[in-house]
């Protein structure tokens, strides 16, 4: 089994400062590439991410060098909360219900679909703490 030493986990503040009963936004499309950058430096790649972070990087100097480039970004990240983030809390496209407000997925098979469910599961989840 793998554990993870949550403690040793960079801690980020709270948006606006304090929680609330609503759904935090962590991310705010409209200013995620400007942070992005210092969130690298912050947070170290994981064994096997080294390559993905040199790509975001080179990413994110394009966007520096070339506006256009960095309102594509945005304007992406803006669509992407739109599409793919926010549908995640209708839990009709997730599972049927598994018991006791938790859902299941259908399948078992390990895909980006399973990857998605698994961050809804964890999002409602937190939402449904910040409530109670």
């Amino acid at each position: 089994m793998k554990t993870k030493d949550w403690k040793k986990v960079p801690s980020f503040p709270v948006p606006g400062g304090s929680q609330c009963a609503e759904e935090i936004h962590w991310v705010n499309p409209e200013t995620f590439f400007d942070q992005l950058p210092d969130i690298l430096q912050k947070v170290p790649p994981l064994p096997g991410e080294k390559a993905a972070y040199s790509m975001i990087r080179a990413v994110l100097d394009a966007a520096g060098k070339d506006p256009h480039v960095k309102q594509t970004l945005k304007e992406t990240a803006i669509a992407s909360e739109k599409e793919l983030i926010s549908p995640l809390v209708q839990w009709k496209l997730n599972g049927p219900p598994a018991g006791n407000g938790w859902y299941s997925k259908k399948t078992t098979e390990r895909s980006a679909w399973t990857i998605r469910v698994r961050t809804a599961v964890a999002k409602i989840q937190y939402v449904r703490e910040q409530v109670q």
